[in-house]
């Protein structure tokens, strides 16, 4: 939880010191991507601390930074709950806790299929 904090704090920290740096002209938009997910429940409590590191932020420095949070589809698992995923709300505002899915096709083709593309020429025949 430290890291996911830190790690949003800087991103979304960096995006309020572009905009004061530039008013009117620097209009970043973060978009935070959770990685390697497994269960939904892993996914909202990460989402949340990033959601309300963020909040935290705009409120204290009074900028409207933008951003999206989402996640790196890359496990079957995560695959498989991914609507489940999709619809997650924050209970205390009832917004949406993720805004975008990137699928990691290469890791999700070697977890399913159980090999690596490093040994898969040996006996995948071209």
């Amino acid at each position: 939880p430290e890291f996911t904090k830190m790690q949003a704090e800087a991103i979304i920290s960096a995006a309020a010191d572009f905009m004061e740096e530039a008013p009117g002209i620097a209009n970043p938009h973060p978009r935070i991507m959770i990685p390697l997910i497994g269960s939904i429940n892993e996914y909202k409590n990460q989402a949340l601390i990033i959601k309300r590191e963020a909040e935290r932020i705009r409120a204290e420095r009074g900028i409207d930074v933008q951003y999206e949070i989402g996640t790196m589809i890359e496990v079957p698992r995560a695959a498989i709950i991914s609507d489940k995923i999709a619809n997650l709300k924050d209970d205390a505002d009832g917004k949406p806790l993720c805004n975008f899915f990137s699928y990691g096709t290469n890791d999700l083709t070697q977890m399913t299929m159980g090999i690596s593309r490093d040994d898969s020429n040996g006996f995948i025949p071209k």
